[in-house]
């Protein structure tokens, strides 16, 4: 047998572990908070993770939404002590796992840690990995904010120490062993102003803080397609004093630039200070006069520095949208700085999530980033081994407590994120998924190694292999996962054969959406005798069109001279007779290969040689030529299968990596004999399952869009499409169904 053998191009990263910290919303948060700042400024890469509010119950579908961006390695709750634990419930364990494939135990369903002030295994803890690397100026700043006079305090901790960090002074006493000078940056009243201008504002004054040694040798790399997103991204300024408020705002500077936190305590103690000033022009002890003017000048000169017209955008989780219109208000009322207030006043107010989050950054060592080479597969497996990357910017080839993730991208290959599928990757080290997860962009793997203990990297460091999965085994082991068997419906067959004539999806979908091609197969697969016989000719005894070259030519006019050999070469068209049998007067046609100078009659088999006497059409010199569609091809379109294949053809043009199966029967493995549902759509579209339902024609019944919702909440399902070939798309009443059916918690495009 004929082993395949494909080249694809790999690109690896090396990244730091990516943990979300869950805060309890009863806690008394703003400590609670603090605590965790202080926490991920000592894990190597903490500053860019995420905070997420619970009740230990549900999570905020605008939090899910940042958490399926982020793509989590770890989750933890933070928990201040053992005696104060606050648990997530089973239910939520299972919805985290089910949406976000962190690392878990494979037999686990508890993806959660708990939290303390020691960071260690399987995050890096940054003392260990400082002595490894260059530091330009060892020094270290340590803000203190010092405003007793504040009412709102804890609020402006939360600002300061969201965007520097902070320290305990047991991480302090570490620091300064590894020869780190300290210096306190106390923030008073007198100082505060200077300080939100030339520093928590302003990314130039930010190194040598806590949160910068959290992201040593670390970058933020975006997309290069992102390049016109991130120009044209609104400038977010979240307004609010709750956790959840605090919270969005944190979580959305990891994932994208320009992002500003306004407390309303904070926005309020300014104007009232402002109004006091100038009633009174006497001047305010507490140093928050100018909070809001230069919160108002960073967000304009942000606008100012960019070519595109972005807009300033305020949005929140706790403040309706009049509210936010009514602290815009405040804003501008409250400035007492010379600023043009035009660009504050046609700032937008905005909860729509897609439109906050047009981009995600991504956090990588710095030039560690799409490492790319080419690697040959045969029978879809790698044949050698993958290139692992280790840290370049770090000089200790032991790495004994630096940990990482190296995360791989195969060209046209992206898997969805199933906890099943980790056996597209073969480790020596017997890896599960507490170390391999299919991510949103690849496949990750922790590393050095599991294994590992000291000494070289180089013995130790794990480089797996890899297995491209086809697109059926994806499904069948995904779907036998939840209860499931799938096979090739007949429909399915055809479709796929259909495709392979064509050489691909692309080829046969750029035919099917012509007019006039489609008037072509609608002519062979037509069961009665047109008008003329210049138009075709139907033989009653097998049922079927045949068409000659002059009908051909009538519907694909000079087109086809290129088409006629192309398409007898691949298959799609056989050339052959149509001969009369003398004896029993049946008509058929005989394929080219059957026919010398006599042929058999399908019915009697009586072999004669072929005369005028034998011809449909009486021509005194040779018979004619009569072409056949053919018979995969024949029963595919007949069963409507150019909806399927221009659905997919869509999918895939929107796509970078595309993978798919024609249509599947779906049957319970404790019934596999009965048939349960045909699915038209199955497809996965850069990692995001989808599945879906074709029609010819506008309308839908309850049960056949009811199959879906149960195949999304059994599966996890990412995405619903409903296509139709109908040129006014579907009726009013199958989309008020579909509404009505799936509603609001359910990804669907109709």
């Amino acid at each position: 047998m004929n082993k395949l053998f494909e080249i694809r191009e790999i690109c690896t990263s090396l990244r730091p572990a990516k943990a979300v910290v869950f805060i309890h919303e009863g806690d008394e948060w703003h400590d609670t908070a603090l605590r965790v700042i202080e926490t991920l400024s000592q894990i190597w890469g903490g500053q860019r993770n995420l905070i997420i509010p619970t009740d230990g119950k549900k999570i905020d579908e605008k939090f899910w939404f940042l958490l399926e961006k982020f793509d989590p390695d770890y989750f933890f709750i933070y928990n201040e002590s053992p005696k104060n634990i606050y648990e997530i419930s089973d239910e939520l364990k299972k919805e985290i796992l089910k949406r976000l494939n962190p690392f878990h135990e494979t037999n686990s369903n508890d993806p959660i840690e708990s939290f303390y002030l020691n960071p260690s295994y399987p995050l890096t803890f940054v003392p260990d990995i400082i002595p490894n690397t260059h530091i330009e100026i060892p020094v270290l700043y340590n803000p203190i904010v010092d405003t007793p006079l504040l009412e709102c305090n804890n609020y402006l901790k939360l600002v300061i120490h969201s965007v520097l960090g902070k320290l305990t002074d047991e991480y302090s006493k570490k620091l300064n062993r590894l020869s780190l000078k300290m210096e306190e940056k106390k923030l008073g009243n007198e100082s505060l102003g200077s300080f939100l201008s030339d520093v928590l504002w302003n990314s130039d004054g930010q190194d040598y803080y806590p949160f910068y040694y959290s992201m040593l040798k670390l970058e933020r790399y975006r997309r290069v397609k992102d390049g016109k997103k991130i120009r044209e991204a609104p400038i977010v300024t979240v307004i609010g004093d709750s956790l959840a408020d605090f919270s969005f705002y944190y979580d959305l500077s990891s994932l994208r630039y320009d992002v500003f936190w306004a407390p309303e305590s904070l926005i309020k103690s300014s104007f009232n200070e402002v109004q006091y000033i100038r009633k009174t022009k006497e001047k305010s002890e507490s140093g928050l006069t100018l909070f809001n003017s230069i919160l108002l000048t960073k967000l304009i000169d942000k606008v100012n520095e960019s070519n595109s017209n972005r807009k300033i955008v305020f949005t929140s989780i706790s403040k309706s949208k009049k509210n936010l219109e009514n602290i815009k208000d405040i804003l501008i009322k409250s400035d007492i700085l010379p600023n043009g207030h035009e660009e504050i006043k046609q700032a937008l107010v905005c909860k729509d999530m897609e439109k906050l989050l047009t981009y995600v950054l991504r956090i990588m060592e710095y030039d560690n980033y799409s490492n790319c080479y080419r690697e040959q597969f045969v029978d879809f497996k790698s044949i050698n081994r993958i290139k692992t990357p280790i840290p370049r910017n770090f000089s200790d080839r032991s790495f004994q407590h630096h940990f990482w993730i190296t995360e791989i991208n195969v060209e046209d290959y992206q898997l969805p994120q199933y906890p099943i599928l980790i056996n597209s990757i073969n480790t020596p080290y017997f890896y599960t998924n507490s170390e391999i997860r299919i991510t949103n962009r690849g496949i990750a793997y922790f590393c050095p190694s599991t294994g590992y203990v000291g000494g070289s990297i180089d013995k130790y460091l794990v480089k797996p292999y890899l297995n491209l999965l086809e697109s059926f085994e994806i499904f069948k082991q995904i779907f036998n996962k939840y209860g499931y068997v799938i096979i090739s419906s007949d429909k399915g067959n055809y479709e796929k054969e259909s495709i392979e004539k064509f050489d691909s999806l692309g080829k046969i979908a750029r035919f099917l959406k012509y007019e006039q091609h489609q008037q072509f197969l609608n002519r062979l697969t037509e069961r009665s005798n047109p008008p003329s016989a210049d138009e075709g000719i139907f033989l009653t005894d097998d049922y079927r069109m045949y068409l000659n070259l002059k009908s051909i030519e009538t519907i694909l006019g000079d087109e086809i001279k290129s088409l006629i050999n192309d398409f007898i070469e691949k298959g799609i068209l056989h050339r052959g007779f149509i001969f009369k049998c003398e004896k029993c007067r049946y008509t058929g046609w005989y394929d080219i290969d059957e026919v010398d100078n006599k042929f058999k009659c399908k019915r009697c088999r009586t072999i004669q040689y072929y005369n005028s006497n034998h011809f449909i059409r009486q021509n005194p010199v040779e018979p004619e030529w009569f072409y056949k569609l053919d018979e995969s091809i024949y029963q595919g379109y007949d069963n409507n299968m150019i909806v399927p294949i221009l659905t997919l053809n869509k999918l895939n043009h929107l796509s970078d990596s595309f993978l798919y199966v024609d249509e599947i029967e779906v049957r319970r493995k404790e019934a596999p004999e009965e048939q349960y549902k045909e699915l038209d759509i199955c497809c996965i579209s850069d990692g995001k399952f989808i599945v879906g339902e074709c029609k010819i024609g506008n309308r839908l019944e309850d049960d056949e869009i009811r199959k879906y919702k149960d195949i999304y909440d059994e599966l996890g399902v990412d995405k619903i499409v409903f296509s139709t070939f109908n040129k006014n798309g579907w009726s009013k009443g199958t989309l008020k169904k579909i509404d009505t059916i799936l509603g609001k918690n359910y990804n669907y495009r109709s």
